[in-house]
């Protein structure tokens, strides 16, 4: 989670993986492995991205409200982000929708 103003985050996919760039120390940064979601957290990401309500969310995907946050806490915790317009742009700058 980055809370300073004017955050850049400079990433590339490789097939193992991915890479920041550290503009601190000018290098980059291999990451291994890629974030994996649940089908659950994948389709609440997306309904969201669609403009869906946490209700409707529920609704088309048979879940109470309930199951919808706690996919919704699940995600941001594993992609160290505070709301859910940070989550639908971190999964779509890596490829996790």
């Amino acid at each position: 989670m980055h809370s300073d103003t004017g955050h850049i985050e400079a990433t590339v996919s490789t097939p193992s993986g991915f890479s920041v760039y550290a503009f601190e120390n000018h290098a980059w940064v291999k990451k291994q492995g890629q974030l994996m979601l649940t089908e659950g957290e994948r389709t609440m990401l997306y309904l969201s991205a669609q403009g869906y309500t946490m209700s409707q969310i529920g609704e088309k995907m048979y879940r109470s409200v309930d199951t919808v946050k706690m996919y919704r806490k699940h995600v941001f915790d594993k992609l160290g982000v505070t709301n859910i317009s940070e989550a639908i742009a971190y999964a779509y700058n890596y490829n996790l929708l």
